[in-house]
């Protein structure tokens, strides 16, 4: 397991993913570095819903995008963050909003957590000297991630590849923003 989080469970756990990788029986590498790729960018993209449900007091939309984070995040191991996403569901599923803001920024941060945890692993799973690791594309190994989106934005040459697609613009946009309020912010204490 990966570092504990402020939860006391851990950011994230490798043993779901060597479980992942062992499903067809043979060890899938590229199918873990794909899952891994499409957790991060499901990730983000469920991060902005939740703080356009806060945004608009949306409490339908905000329970909604906490309980498919929370389900993404445990099927891929990063259960503190899974755990800061059920606390958000608690909350807005008894009708409560005002402690939403502060849930939303503890899962922004333990997102980060997670994040940081998972290129670790496709970093490692590209450095393994075995046949499994040079099945693995290039590709696989470059997720979204927030920081690759802000350096994007602020790379003339990196922007280009974002403006060929609307969506990829929009979502960079919505993500730099993100990205700002969560750097702006302490690391939130749990409450319990």
């Amino acid at each position: 397991m990966t570092e504990k989080a402020g939860t006391g469970v851990a950011v994230l756990d490798e043993a779901v993913l060597e479980a992942l990788g062992q499903l067809q029986g043979k060890y899938d590498a590229e199918f873990v570095a794909r899952m891994i790729t499409m957790f991060m960018e499901t990730a983000l993209i469920l991060l902005i819903r939740l703080k356009e449900a806060i945004t608009n007091r949306d409490i339908i939309a905000l329970h909604h995008a906490s309980h498919e984070l929370k389900s993404c995040s445990a099927t891929i191991g990063a259960y503190a963050l899974a755990a800061h996403c059920e606390r958000l569901e608690r909350i807005v599923r008894d009708g409560h909003l005002p402690d939403a803001d502060f849930s939303v920024d503890a899962i922004g941060i333990e997102y980060r957590r997670a994040e940081a945890a998972l290129i670790a692993r496709l970093a490692r799973l590209a450095l393994v000297g075995t046949d499994r690791a040079a099945r693995i594309s290039a590709a696989s190994l470059q997720p979204v991630t927030i920081d690759r989106i802000s350096e994007n934005l602020n790379d003339p040459r990196g922007a280009s590849d974002l403006a060929q697609s609307p969506m990829k613009l929009k979502l960079a946009a919505e993500v730099q923003v993100i990205v700002r309020d969560f750097r702006r912010k302490p690391t939130p204490k749990p409450r319990e």
